[in-house]
């Protein structure tokens, strides 16, 4: 647990010396380079924090070793405290470093000490000792005189404003990619323009970087820089500039929702979930009434395939019911761009103003977004951007989701094939030697996680000869039932051979497919086998793999038949490996 009351040492040489404002997410951080006579206080800070600054830096050196003020733009929170400073500290050697630009502004506080701009002098600052520091233009972040400070023996970007936030815990460092949250309203609204934060970005970019140190929020720490820095560079930002950009609070909560939208698509999440999860939060942010994503189904346009804020899917056939769906899919692949339809289908209870997104991928087109707002809500260029963004995510979700779908229905329609086990119920070696290497295929295009089950009855060959084949087939009927229960919809359950089983699951890490072998495990051994008013106790073991895309089927069937053995090794009736 870090000491705030202390100093900080965050690199050889680099002390942060704030104050943490109990209660206040705005905090603004101070820090100090170590160098002798020719030490650096990089933006001084505020009258509410000098004082503990200045007690801080005595712990480190003596005051008069400060020569040199960095001053990354003129606020008060980095200004207003350092007559104070100036005060205690003395003016002899002072020098205030900053652009010409903050220098007008500065000059009226009249601090008697000589001001070195950095646009000036080749944007270096040389100390004794043959240190430097660099300074990086980064114009209106926030302000037109913006920079920020890089000293490159430790490779530490001090960052003025740019990566700042809004404190939600009490720490200095960010310690995982949900901690770029914390930096999202703060540069939303207070970076001009997506274009001066690019500019930024890219200007910081060209530096190798081991420690981002803003002056507000977390600091970023090597393992997260490229990370916040790729996050940076594709946020959106200027919203008070925008139409309507007053009501901030409502665009804020409308990005925050977006962005949760299509972080939940393109990790993988099926579309009639992420319809459903995030209807009632667009609905209270945005008065959104209705919300439909439609694909094209069949080649010949006839079919299409529905997703709705319900988290239904379904099939509609052309000239079956509504025609509504297949009129505006005319128009959006005619149009090929985001347009306002009126809607009202009474039989469907549709009514208001509708948003229609066409949704492209590879210029091949897919089907199309339907937002449904009250006739009464204005739709401004900015909110419907917000719509249009979500076409690409929902590309690569369509492409899946049809998959999906196509395979559940080849699924049915293949059994009248002799693709199914007679006596389970569950799909055959057949099916597994045409179906899997396409499921494998597409996990390696879309680059989703797959992992596989295989396990048998424990003890079977006793139970037979117990029991009688007759039995035997009772056990194995019944668990193709329970497997069936254990498991999902777009899971693909085989009866590999005799009593052994194999269950592949897309979508599914290793630790998902391990809550599904517990289920599963739990099941059988409370169920009750009754045959002939005898209750035949019966278990299961269970092994376990997420398919590592370098091996081949075959390859991974015999490792996670090995994991089978295993577990029946360990004392049957388990799993392995066993997943924390």
């Amino acid at each position: 647990m870090l000491d705030f009351t202390q100093p900080i040492q965050i690199a050889p040489n680099i002390y942060w010396v704030g104050k943490h404002l109990e209660g206040d997410p705005f905090q603004c951080h101070v820090y100090l380079l170590l160098n002798g006579t020719e030490s650096v206080l990089i933006d001084p800070g505020s009258e509410l924090t000098i004082h503990a600054t200045i007690n801080k830096i005595k712990q480190i050196c003596p005051l008069e070793h400060v020569k040199y003020l960095v001053c990354s733009h003129q606020d008060p929170d980095i200004t207003a405290g350092i007559s104070t400073f100036l005060e205690i500290a003395g003016r002899k050697n002072k020098v205030i470093v900053t652009h010409w630009c903050t220098k007008t502004l500065l000059k009226h506080y009249n601090w008697g000490i000589p001001f070195w701009l950095i646009d000036e002098h080749d944007w270096k600052l040389e100390l004794e000792g043959g240190l430097q520091l660099k300074f990086i233009f980064t114009p209106y972040a926030h302000f037109a005189g913006a920079f920020c400070t890089y000293k490159p023996k430790e490779q530490v970007l001090f960052s003025s404003d740019i990566f700042g936030g809004f404190w939600e815990k009490k720490q200095l460092w960010a310690k995982d990619n949900g901690d770029f949250r914390a930096l999202l309203s703060f540069h939303e609204h207070y970076m001009a323009s997506n274009q001066v934060l690019t500019h930024a970005v890219q200007a910081i970019s060209k530096y190798p970087i081991r420690i981002i140190a803003p002056q507000h929020g977390y600091l970023i720490p090597q393992n997260l820089v490229q990370t916040f820095l790729k996050k940076l560079a594709r946020l959106k930002c200027g919203l008070f500039f925008i139409e309507g950009g007053s009501n901030i609070k409502e665009l804020l909560l409308l990005n925050k929702i977006f962005n949760r939208i299509n972080t939940e698509l393109l990790q993988g999440h099926s579309i009639k979930t992420v319809l459903k999860k995030n209807y009632k939060l667009l609905r209270s942010a945005y008065n959104v009434q209705n919300l439909i994503v439609t694909s094209i189904f069949s080649e010949q346009g006839d079919s299409l395939l529905l997703f709705n804020q319900e988290g239904k899917q379904q099939l509609v056939e052309k000239g079956k019911g509504t025609s509504l769906f297949h009129q505006l899919n005319i128009k959006a692949l005619s149009k090929k761009t985001s347009f306002f339809e009126e809607i009202n289908e009474p039989a469907l209870n549709l009514k208001g103003k509708g948003i229609i997104v066409p949704i492209f991928t590879q210029q091949k087109y897919l089907g199309f977004l339907l937002f449904i707002v009250a006739n009464e809500t204005s739709v401004s260029s900015h909110i419907l951007e917000y719509f249009k963004n979500l076409a690409v995510p929902l590309s690569l979700a369509l492409e899946r989701e049809i998959s999906l779908f196509r395979l559940e229905r080849e699924k049915k329609e293949l059994y009248a094939q002799v693709i199914c086990d007679p006596l389970t119920g569950l799909f055959n070696r057949f099916y597994l030697q045409k179906e899997l290497p396409k499921e494998f295929k597409r996990a390696k295009r879309y680059n989703y996680p797959i992992s596989m089950l295989f396990f048998d009855i424990d003890h079977f060959k006793k139970i037979n000869d117990t029991y009688g084949h007759v039995v035997g087939d009772f056990i194995l009927s019944e668990l193709g039932s329970l497997i069936k229960q254990a498991t999902r919809e777009e899971d693909i359950p085989i009866r590999y051979g005799g009593e052994e089983f194999l269950l592949i699951l897309p979508f599914a890490s290793e630790k998902n497919a391990y809550v599904i072998a517990q289920r599963l495990l739990r099941q059988v051994e409370r169920h009750k086998f009754r045959v002939n008013n005898m209750n035949i106790k019966v278990s299961i073991s269970i092994g376990l793999l997420e398919w590592d895309k370098k091996m081949s089927i075959d390859q991974a069937i015999q490792e996670v038949d090995k994991r089978m053995y295993q577990a029946k090794q360990n004392g049957r009736n388990q799993i392995f490996p066993q997943i924390e």
